[in-house]
């Protein structure tokens, strides 16, 4: 009974779970008529089973196991390949990283202007694709802005139009009838907290909980760390966050979810790639972490590359992409120091490598289109360059 099994706990902690053996009992006892009777404790046992069956089980009576561990032989091994996920619809990211694992916290860092927002945007865009759920929290953007950038990305160059304004200015808009097809085919699916919300650790976690409970979110996307309130002074603040971090990773392995946290990098003299000991906070957090990238824009100068002293062989190479995706570290494949190159298209705010995903046409877009969009100007220049090489090798 439940007094029993209070006690039974209480005597293993105090001798020992590896010096005790447990006995088991029977639950119930079946009478001839076919009723079930609850069998309590060894003295009922007794009564409806008899003695031999107590001498039975108290000679058979098990060890009892260690419950924080498992035997090895009884663990069941699974292959990444097996393990869901979200594919970033990027090539050479989801060759290399194969996707996003459900039950894994995520890491993205990049300085002001580097990217971070259309990356995380365009992930949005192809987990709900993927007919996975998503959920935001960003006071780096209001909702609305949120919501335009999201737009954009679903778009696409065949439904922005480019508007100049009155002094000049370059402007770009999605067109109503987009608009309303987006808003219809992504109802119930994208959902972004409130920015009249608290921005306590407690309603966001709430916020989080509820939503996946009862939408169903499968992406789970916080930008960023530093616009958290942890309620507390700055003297605890390093050991809320790391508090903060092992909940997300709790969360993420409990609900089967991907979670990513945006981190700012601490401040850095001159703009370059990051490295994981950039990221601002403990140092534990990054090792807490499943996976931790960085973005980088490319800068005028980096295009232009910069010659060696005599002048015919590149000191730094010229870099033709637009953005730069730093892999710092990947528990789950192991492919740390992976660099992918991004292009960037400025008015859907779309990242691609190839034409087939800057021609990319998400399912709200019901037409049929017989031709692609213009190939952008960086795979033209990309083209170029390889001809140009071969040209100049004969």
């Amino acid at each position: 009974d439940e007094a029993g099994n209070k006690m039974r706990k209480e005597v293993l902690y105090r001798l020992g779970t590896w010096r005790c053996k447990v006995v088991d009992i029977p639950q119930y006892f079946k009478k001839p008529s076919g009723a079930e009777v609850a069998v309590s404790d060894i003295n009922e046992m007794m009564y409806w089973y008899g003695k031999e069956a107590v001498l039975s089980a108290i000679i058979n009576a098990k060890d009892q196991p260690v419950a924080s561990v498992i035997d090895f032989s009884d663990i069941t091994e699974v292959d990444l390949s097996e393990i869901d996920g979200i594919y970033m619809g990027l090539d050479q990211f989801d060759k290399s990283l194969m996707r996003l694992f459900y039950g894994t916290f995520n890491i993205v860092t990049g300085s002001n202007g580097s990217g971070k927002s259309s990356f995380l945007s365009q992930l949005i865009c192809q987990s709900v694709e993927q007919g996975k759920d998503a959920w935001l929290y960003s006071r780096e953007l209001p909702n609305y802005m949120s919501k335009n950038w999201i737009n954009y990305i679903l778009a696409g160059n065949r439904h922005v139009k480019k508007y100049i304004s009155e002094r000049g200015a370059i402007y770009y808009k999605v067109s109503p009838d987009a608009r309303k097809k987006i808003d219809d085919y992504y109802r119930e699916h994208i959902y972004i907290y409130k920015d009249d919300y608290p921005n306590t650790i407690g309603d966001i976690q709430k916020s989080m909980e509820d939503s996946v409970r009862k939408y169903g979110s499968k992406l789970l996307i916080l930008d960023n760390l530093t616009t958290i309130n942890m309620n507390c002074g700055d003297n605890e603040k390093w050991g809320k966050q790391v508090d903060l971090v092992n909940w997300l990773i709790d969360f993420a392995k409990k609900f089967h979810v991907v979670v990513i946290l945006v981190i700012h990098p601490k401040k850095i003299e001159t703009m370059r790639r990051l490295t994981k000991f950039d990221v601002q906070g403990l140092g534990s957090i990054v090792d807490l972490a499943h996976r931790l990238f960085s973005l980088y824009r490319v800068t005028p100068k980096d295009k232009e590359g910069e010659l060696s002293r005599n002048g015919k062989t590149w000191y730094k190479k010229p870099i033709k992409y637009d953005v730069i995706f730093d892999v710092l570290k990947d528990r789950m494949t192991g492919m740390e120091n992976l660099s992918i190159g991004l292009y960037y298209d400025n008015p859907s705010r779309r990242f691609f490598t190839n034409e087939e995903e800057y021609n990319f046409k998400y399912s709200w877009d019901k037409e049929v289109y017989p031709n692609k969009l213009p190939t952008p100007k960086q795979l033209i220049q990309e083209t170029e360059e390889v001809f140009g090489t071969l040209k100049e090798g004969g």
